[in-house]
């Protein structure tokens, strides 16, 4: 495996205060390196000799190659920058060299080592930051001390070079990054980040949160796919594993309720009812924070027909997917009858969203559903605008089951913005809330709510 070190270089290179070796040669001699790479500041008009390292760098190569027993190669890049204390110049003159750096050694075995003494501060924060970035795979990072602040410690190399162990930045960099994907309930992506976050923490305590997170996380993306029993399963098995684990007790908490919420929509099977019909208007509500506006106008279809499935139901006792064996049979007949079903071969199949809302307003004759429908106004935008006007329920979704039509979702093309998708949740609402009994109260405590989910990252990052 070929070492290679690749170092700024500074006003203390090669030689410090009294012909001290400075940290490059330092470095360099308390390891065995095979390629060198140096970075100096170049020569500018205007700049000063202190500001010019190119002359210490050539300087640091000669006695690099006369300094090992074995070849040793070693190359000179001068960045070209007006002021070597400017963060953007630094980075992007870096960079530059960096990527034909490890395009040479791609496919080799090679193991990068990083200079972060050498230079200007500003030079070594931007080896922190393109370490930290992943910009050099598994690069180390070392730094070498002052040896008149070693008191009595000697001045070996050995003894001034320390190795970064930089995971704490990058632990920092994952908890923000969740932090982050939260607002988008990417739960598979935050996952993926907990997996990474087990595997580098220096803590053994935070590994294990890492791991349990993960879990979570990915009983919540099954969640999200709406994958009930197997979401249930895995918030079980962590329930059974963390009960002694440090600061978990809100956890557990909130695990017993989302279970006992996800039991609820199992045993509910394929009766609408407000813990399932609720699910899918939060899940809409997900997919809009994504940008799946297709996905949250098929939610949003699926709501308006389970809200006319469940009022059928509950209040006329009519079955929706066999109104013939309604519990109500007669009114069960007069709908197949007023839906010229009653003479065809398919009296038995489910009524879909036009003809439940057939049924509701020219059947039965429902004054709550049609009054509602009809006199409630709400805010809503405008086709192919951004403008806003009041329109009534029964138009808005109207509106929706056109646009739904002409989507790819039905039998057309036309896209769907992120202003019909709120339409869509504005519509969903406003119906959840009247006609589903209990809606009302899950709107307040739905259990995967983010003031839930960040009881998991406060887990994490405690």
């Amino acid at each position: 495996m070929k070492n290679i070190l690749i170092s700024f270089v500074g006003n203390h290179d090669p030689y410090g205060s009294g012909d001290t070796e400075g940290p490059l040669l330092t470095l360099a001699g308390s390891r065995d390196f095979d390629d060198i790479y140096l970075f100096p500041s170049g020569k500018m008009p205007g700049c000063s000799e202190k500001d010019c390292t190119e002359g210490k760098a050539r300087e640091a190569c000669s006695l690099l190659e006369k300094k090992y027993s074995h070849p040793v190669k070693c190359y000179v890049y001068p960045l070209i920058l007006d002021d070597p204390t400017d963060f953007a110049q630094i980075l992007q003159e870096m960079k530059k060299y960096l990527s034909q750096i490890i395009d040479h050694y791609k496919g080799g075995k090679v193991c990068f080592n990083l200079n972060c003494t050498s230079g200007t501060q500003q030079m070594s924060a931007c080896a922190y930051v393109v370490a930290n970035a992943g910009y050099i795979p598994g690069v180390k990072l070392w730094q070498v001390r002052n040896p008149h602040v070693l008191k009595g410690k000697g001045s070996e190399n050995a003894e001034r070079v320390i190795k970064i162990k930089s995971h704490f930045v990058e632990e920092e960099n994952i908890l923000s990054r969740i932090r982050q994907y939260l607002g988008e309930f990417n739960f598979s992506l935050l996952g993926k980040e907990c997996q990474r976050l087990e595997n580098i923490s220096a803590y053994l305590e935070r590994k294990g949160k890492a791991r349990l997170a993960g879990s979570v996380f990915n009983a919540w993306h099954l969640w999200d796919c709406m994958q009930f029993r197997g979401a249930q399963k895995q918030l079980q098995g962590v329930r059974d594993r963390i009960e002694d684990t440090v600061g978990s007790r809100d956890l557990i908490r909130i695990i017993d309720k989302q279970a006992a919420f996800l039991e609820k929509i199992i045993q509910g099977g394929e009766k609408e009812n407000a813990e399932n019909l609720t699910e899918i208007y939060f899940n809409a509500l997900r997919c809009n924070a994504r940008g799946s506006y297709f996905d949250v106008l098929a939610r949003t279809w699926r709501i308006c027909e389970g809200i006319l499935y469940y009022r059928l139901r509950e209040n006329w006792e009519i079955d929706p997917r066999n109104p013939l064996g309604s519990p109500d049979r007669e009114l069960g007949r007069n709908i197949a009858d007023h839906l010229g079903a009653s003479q065809s071969n398919n009296i038995n199949n489910s009524l879909n969203i036009t003809k439940a809302d057939i049924v509701l307003k020219q059947v039965i004759k429902d004054e709550v559903y049609m009054d509602f429908m009809k006199s409630t106004s709400v805010s809503a935008y405008e086709k192919r605008s951004t403008d806003r006007k009041e329109v009534t329920l029964d138009s808005l979704r109207d509106t929706i089951r056109k646009q739904r039509n002409s989507s790819i979702i039905a039998h057309g093309m036309e896209p769907v913005r992120d202003l019909d998708a709120r339409n869509c949740i504005v519509l969903t609402e406003a119906m959840l809330k009247k006609f589903v009994k209990g809606s009302g109260l899950l709107f307040k405590d739905y259990p995967l709510l983010p003031k839930y989910i960040n009881v998991l990252t406060d887990f994490l990052a405690e």
